[in-house]
């Protein structure tokens, strides 16, 4: 797509603070002329305090440490919101707005401040790239007063920035996030870590919507059990791709059925959020499934309007694939051998028990007979004279 993020999703887990939220609240744009920071005097109130300072704020972690909050704001400070949001959008079109950085600490603190664009995780949630990664999209569109703000202790800055929607920006939703952080180093080592606060930006482009999911690449595989009598075990891989231009939740169902006409179910978790064209790898587990030759997996996900985003076009369409799984049922072969071995052994057995049998009835009549015809007693052998 044009314009979208491409970011390296590989590369944004690193060990930083990191706050984005979604709000259900509605989003107002502050449309009001770009100024320099303003400081604010502002006492830094209690983290569980209900003063309006936004939930944004990292943890306090030992005895004077660094703790900040970041805030949608209007000229004057936090305004209430818990997120930018932007509809409606056309090609070309800015939009100016306002972040609030508060430093909680005693000391002054410096921050940078920057813009990223935002990516579907792992866990099929959505966060923001990291600081090295280049964006392409709404971080790349956003342009901030100042990239680094030197904030007094218990102080406030408001800090305005514009976003460009470029004038061949896709229709649909891009999504970014306004990002206040420090570099601290590590303990005995010469690395920095980054702790960040980032308040999400959801921008909808006008124009033409598809809201759709798709699951692609099904890949399966069977773990046996050594009972005869129980089920194994399988494994179903599958990824889930964002294939439409609207942000998207995603449920999920994954079955294994045998031609004995039994069932294995499991349902995955909730996939929170996928941006459009983005992608995540989906592992099931399914426990007692017969192995009974050939199996089928099927997989279904159904695309589920997030509830905090604009409405998307209906209906929504589940997505299906269904592959083959083929389970070899060793152990009940081998005990079908055991049986079957035993079976010819006894059969064997009984063979030759009863050809004893009449060995020993034909020589008796013998003896008898030949007794009848000579006058000679006849005497059993196996009891003696």
């Amino acid at each position: 797509m044009t314009n979208r993020r491409r970011a390296n999703r590989g590369r944004y887990l690193v060990p930083v603070v990191a706050v984005f939220l979604a709000s259900t609240a509605p989003a107002a744009v502050a449309a009001a002329a770009a100024r320099p920071p303003v400081p604010v005097a502002a006492p830094a109130p209690s983290p569980s305090s209900p003063s309006g300072q936004s939930p944004q704020s990292t943890p306090p972690s030992g005895e004077g440490a660094t703790r900040w909050s970041v805030a949608p704001a209007n000229a004057k400070g936090p305004d209430g919101r818990t997120r930018f949001s932007y509809e409606g959008l056309r090609p070309g079109a800015v939009v100016s707005d306002f972040v609030s950085i508060t430093n909680l600490s005693t000391v002054p603190v410096t921050f940078r401040v920057y813009a990223a664009d935002g990516i579907t995780t792992p866990e099929g949630s959505i966060g923001v790239a990291t600081a090295d990664v280049k964006p392409t999209d709404v971080g790349a569109w956003t342009r901030l007063g100042h990239g680094s703000l030197r904030v007094p202790p218990r102080t406030r800055v408001v800090e305005p920035f514009t976003i460009t929607v470029p004038t061949n920006a896709t229709p649909g939703d891009h999504v970014g996030g306004v990002i206040a952080s420090i570099t601290q180093a590590v303990a005995g080592t010469q690395v920095g870590r980054e702790s960040r606060i980032a308040v999400a930006a959801y921008l909808r482009v006008a124009g033409p919507l598809t809201a759709a999911l798709g699951v692609e690449a099904v890949s399966t595989s069977y773990h046996g059990t050594a009972n005869p009598f129980g089920g194994g075990s399988a494994t179903i891989a599958y990824t889930v791709r964002n294939t439409g231009n609207v942000r998207l939740s995603g449920t999920q169902a994954v079955s294994v059925t045998s031609p004995l006409g039994t069932e294995a179910v499991t349902t995955p978790a909730t996939l929170e959020q996928l941006l459009p064209g983005d992608s995540v790898r989906v592992t099931a587990r399914l426990a007692g499934v017969l192995p009974a030759g050939p199996l089928k997996a099927h997989v279904t996900v159904t695309p589920v309007q997030v509830p905090t985003a604009p409405a998307v076009p209906e209906p929504l369409q589940p997505s299906a694939q269904t592959v083959g799984l083929w389970a070899t049922p060793w152990p009940q072969l081998v005990l079908l051998l055991v049986l079957a071995a035993f079976s010819a052994g006894l059969w064997q057995w009984m063979s030759w028990s009863r050809r004893r049998f009449d060995t020993r009835i034909a020589e008796a009549e013998a003896r008898g007979h030949r007794a009848a015809v000579g006058g000679v007693p006849v005497t059993d052998p196996d009891r003696g004279a």
